[in-house]
């Protein structure tokens, strides 16, 4: 299933003659990055009356799924938030459902991840980018240095704040040649915060997070 776009009619705030628009629905960014760039420059189902020239959003929930990176997101406009629960609920009952066809197919195992507005799904894609040029350098650096890398699940890696790769010196990867190489390639390279927090955080805990 490709990303899902509806032509429908719609009116602006000041009540201009209807005008036909593309709606997207259902985001599959693993295929259609193009749309994926369209949220995160804020662009997504941001519409321009041709009657009087005001931009506004087409107000309508959004479904993300990005296979690649373990991502299911539902996004509500704002109106919505006023019945969150009830909201939530529908989306646990219809990821349940999907999981079971759909979803399983993709192999896609995180639980789904709920906002409200598309700043808030800008926000969380922003994020995934960031992360992704923060591992690039890793990856950069650890080869250099000649250290192996770990990938860290994607919606995990998100969710705690860690990069997508984490470095290891030698052949085997335990507490102490994770600490030492994370520690190495942070030298003169401080601006790497989720390698920092990864690091803080294997310092603080006996088990491995990956």
């Amino acid at each position: 299933m490709s990303s899902i776009a509806s032509d429908i009619d719609v009116t602006c705030p000041n009540k201009c003659n209807p005008f036909p628009v593309k709606v997207w629905t259902l985001i599959r960014a693993d295929l259609d990055t193009d749309v994926k760039h369209t949220i995160i420059n804020g662009e997504l189902n941001l519409i321009k009356c041709p009657g009087c020239g005001v931009l506004f959003y087409y107000q309508t929930p959004v479904v993300y799924i990005d296979a690649k990176e373990d991502v299911f997101i539902f996004m509500f406009p704002h109106e919505y938030e006023s019945q969150k629960n009830q909201w939530r609920k529908k989306m646990n009952d219809d990821f349940k459902v999907l999981k079971k066809g759909f979803l399983r197919e993709l192999k896609i195992n995180c639980e789904p991840t709920i906002v409200f507005g598309m700043e808030n799904l800008k926000k969380i894609l922003q994020e995934h980018e960031n992360t992704h040029e923060e591992s690039q350098v890793i990856t950069f650096l650890a080869e250099k240095l000649k250290f192996e890398l770990r990938k860290i699940k994607p919606s995990d890696a998100c969710k705690k704040g860690f990069p997508f790769v984490v470095p290891y010196e030698g052949e085997s990867l335990n507490k102490k040649s994770l600490v030492s190489a994370c520690e190495k390639v942070l030298k003169g390279h401080y601006g790497l915060k989720r390698l920092k927090n990864f690091l803080q955080h294997i310092l603080k805990t006996k088990k491995l997070p990956i």
